[in-house]
């Protein structure tokens, strides 16, 4: 019955390669849950860097042209595990829910911690990431101050001021926010 939709896919990539094709792969979940290179024991059962790519895929280091991390402009974590920029109280459950931070594996809210620099250095190390593409930065709308996290500088948390709804629809060409 799906007999027909069923490929070797290291042959079918590797031809569409070979012929000049561009081929987008996305990860999930993230460096820090990463079977070898994450925060042991709470990471998942398999490999989230984009070594993954090679691997999953059956591509060679070669076939990769660049490689752009995607994160949210703040941190979540479900489950065990540090999160040294965790926010607590009314703001985390706003973001919470201005985030839909349910998480549908668990059915538990995800905690949120200020965008934490130095966890992003490192994936962006790990992965020797090309660029960032940063989300939810509608989420983080209309808040008077927003954090940065950097436990290498003192103090940890740096306050820098907010921007509106209206500023992100406006850096986003107009959409909504």
């Amino acid at each position: 019955l799906i007999g027909h939709c069923c490929v070797d896919e290291v042959a079918y990539l590797r031809d569409r390669l070979d012929g000049g094709a561009r081929v987008v792969a996305e990860g999930a979940q993230g460096s820090r849950l990463d079977l070898d290179h994450g925060d042991y024991p709470y990471v998942t059962s398999s490999n989230t860097t984009v070594g993954a790519v090679l691997t999953g895929l059956g591509v060679g280091p070669r076939d990769i042209a660049s490689v752009l991390l995607v994160t949210p402009a703040y941190v979540t974590k479900v489950g065990g595990g540090e999160l040294p920029s965790r926010l607590y109280g009314e703001l985390n459950a706003e973001l919470q829910e201005r985030g839909e931070e349910l998480d549908r594996a668990t059915d538990l809210m995800r905690d949120t911690g200020w965008l934490d620099l130095g966890w992003l250095r490192s994936a962006c190390r790990l992965n020797q990431a090309d660029g960032i593409v940063m989300t939810k930065f509608d989420v983080l709308a209309d808040f008077p101050a927003i954090g940065l996290y950097d436990e290498d500088r003192t103090p940890a948390v740096r306050m820098r001021p907010g921007w509106s709804a209206g500023d992100v629809a406006a850096a986003s060409g107009g959409a909504e926010a």
